[in-house]
C-alpha cells in the first residue's frame, strides 16, 4: 500500500489512508476523516501524544487507535475499532504492518494492503 510508514503507531494514524482506499469516498464526501489526540504511557518511553484517526461513514464511526510501540514480537500496535468489533494492526520488525487475523491456535497476520484493510473495515463496521 503506498504511503505506509516505517515507524511507530503514531505514524500509522497519520499515514495516507485516504490515498490508499478512501480517497474516492472522501472526495465524494461519503467519508469524513478526522483526528483526535490521546496520550499513551509506556514503560521505558513515558507519556507521549499520538493522534487517533477517525473515519466517519454516515452515522458510523471507525477509529484507528494507537496502543503503543512496546509490544511482544512487534514494534507497534493500533486497534481498528468499529461498532461490530475490533481488529489489531501490528508493526512487525521484518514484515512491516499487518492485520491480526487469528490468535489461536496459531497467530496469523496478513500483510496490510488495500484489500486486507477494506476487509478489516467491513468486519468492524455495520455494513
Amino acid at each position: 500500500m503506498p504511503g505506509l510508514p516505517a515507524g511507530g503507531p503514531e505514524e500509522l494514524s497519520a499515514f495516507s489512508i485516504r490515498a490508499a482506499c478512501v480517497a474516492g469516498p472522501v472526495a465524494e464526501e461519503l467519508v469524513r476523516v478526522g483526528r483526535r489526540q490521546k496520550t499513551l504511557v509506556e514503560e521505558y518511553i513515558g507519556p507521549y501524544q499520538v493522534d487517533e484517526l477517525v473515519l466517519q461513514v454516515g452515522d458510523e464511526q471507525v477509529v484507528f487507535s494507537p496502543k503503543g510501540r512496546n509490544i511482544v514480537g512487534g514494534s507497534g500496535r493500533i486497534d481498528l475499532i468499529g461498532e461490530m468489533g475490533e481488529k489489531t494492526i501490528v508493526l512487525q520488525p521484518e514484515e512491516g504492518w499487518g492485520i491480526v487475523e487469528a490468535r489461536t491456535p496459531t497467530l496469523k497476520i496478513v500483510p496490510l494492503d488495500e484489500d486486507s484493510l477494506l476487509t478489516a473495515l467491513k468486519e468492524v463496521m455495520r455494513g
